[in-house]
């Protein structure tokens, strides 16, 4: 069994390893000065429980990732590979371990919230080199499925429809689960959400499919894939009231996000199709082109939000996780190049697609649990309804006719069923019969 015993949950004061706290454990909270109860997915007492997700395989298809970081290098699978370049659908294996792109640490983030591990084998003379918060978290870091492999899957931004569909294929073939953190950039719609509406200066934009062949034909893949495969996918970063591609496929499991406070992330997109939420970051509210969104007197009334930094429902800290590394990583951008993701500061990491990786992360440990649930995405995705919980979530930033807080009957617009509890989703899974 994987080591993790001094993963140690307090790792600093701040309690950097947050997200995976029980929910509703009570921290001190540096920047509000105070204690507060945090809003966490109750990862740890699954481990603690012998459930690291041994044996699973999860595929993201993103931007690669940093094979050479020290919590990774035992994570990700042999079987990685790059579809940057279209190779008549067969893709490039990495068989080395070069970063697969060291421009963009997006793909080392998610691999390490799904299955970053404890490394107790790393030199001194490599210690030396890092910071003593970098050291401490190199022989502590655990992702929700410290157990489970990653299979990488590279691809540039503005790839190519038949790039992503190989890469779909690649991935339904070789792993379990499949992460799908980002939205396809190809096709953009301009829209006026009706939470915005009554703001000129507020527009949002959404990824939609057109009318195209390819697209289509990546619509239908994803829907079948999603038949016999858990496809977990981020909601979306805009913050508005509709799912982006492919979370907006009813067959997949899309995932929002809430601030350490409990509140929806500003950035988050929600409602109709959203399944369940998980911990991340949060930021003033912040459309496609990263422009403040200025709403209207009455529009900020009706959510209840201000916008202002300060607020005490904006939460402050990000997602601590593997960044690649040097100055190509998210601390490197600044100028101080390290191993992990800063918790605060605005390079911190977080967004829909953190809460996602998390998720699938979750749905490794319940297949795990019961191998019997491979292939079985709607049982799957049911247990992670059931056992979703809404404490210490707070709804407010909604109208409050489009929320309702009993997830039994019906789901809430902010958060679906819920915010999901890794230990509570694991029992279920393991006592699944049917």
């Amino acid at each position: 069994m994987l080591d993790v015993r001094s993963r140690n949950t307090d790792v600093d004061s701040e309690n950097i390893l947050w997200h995976l706290q029980e929910n509703g454990i009570t921290r001190h909270h540096p920047e509000q000065n105070r204690h507060r109860s945090i809003c966490g997915l109750n990862a740890l007492k699954a481990h603690n429980d012998g459930h690291l997700g041994k044996g699973v395989t999860v595929a993201i298809i993103d931007s690669g990732a940093d094979r050479e970081h020290h919590n990774l290098t035992d994570a990700i699978s042999a079987k990685s590979a790059s579809f940057e370049a279209y190779h008549d659908g067969q893709g490039q294996t990495a068989t080395d371990k070069k970063i697969f792109n060291r421009f963009d640490a997006h793909g080392s983030a998610l691999a390490g919230i799904v299955a970053g591990r404890p490394n107790h084998r790393v030199s001194a003379a490599d210690l030396d080199k890092l910071t003593p918060q970098d050291q401490a978290l190199v022989k502590t870091y655990t992702g929700v499925a410290p157990a489970a492999e990653v299979l990488v899957i590279r691809l540039f931004v503005n790839f190519q429809p038949e790039q992503f569909e190989s890469a779909l294929n690649y991935a339904a073939k070789h792993a379990d689960v499949l992460l799908l953190a980002r939205t396809l950039p190809q096709v953009r719609k301009k829209r006026a959400t009706a939470a915005l509406a009554d703001d000129p200066d507020a527009r949002a934009s959404t990824d939609t499919l057109d009318d195209s062949s390819s697209f289509s034909r990546i619509e239908s893949l994803l829907t079948n894939i999603a038949k016999e495969m858990p496809v977990v996918c981020a909601a979306g970063n805009g913050g508005f009231d509709e799912l982006s591609f492919p979370a907006s496929l009813s067959m997949t499991i899309a995932v929002g996000a809430v601030n350490e406070l409990g509140w929806r992330s500003t950035y988050s997109q929600y409602g109709s199709g959203l399944d369940v939420v998980a911990p991340s970051s949060d930021a003033e509210l912040l459309n496609r082109d990263q422009n403040r969104v200025r709403l209207s007197r009455k529009t900020a009334k009706e959510r209840r939000f201000t916008g202002d930094p300060n607020s005490e429902r904006l939460g402050y800290w990000g997602i601590v996780s593997t960044d690649n590394h040097g100055e190509w990583g998210y601390v490197g951008l600044v100028g101080e190049p390290g191993n992990f993701t800063p918790q605060k500061g605005e390079l911190r990491f977080g967004g829909t697609s953190a809460a996602a990786a998390q998720v699938a992360g979750v749905v490794a440990l319940m297949i795990g649990a019961n191998p019997a649930l491979r292939n079985r995405p709607a049982k799957i995705r049911e247990i992670l309804r059931k056992t979703a919980t809404f404490k210490e979530l707070d709804d407010a930033l909604t109208r409050d006719n489009q929320n309702r807080r009993d997830a039994s009957t019906q789901p809430s617009a902010e958060f679906g069923w819920g915010l999901v509890d890794a230990t509570d989703a694991v029992k279920e899974a393991a006592r699944s019969t049917d």
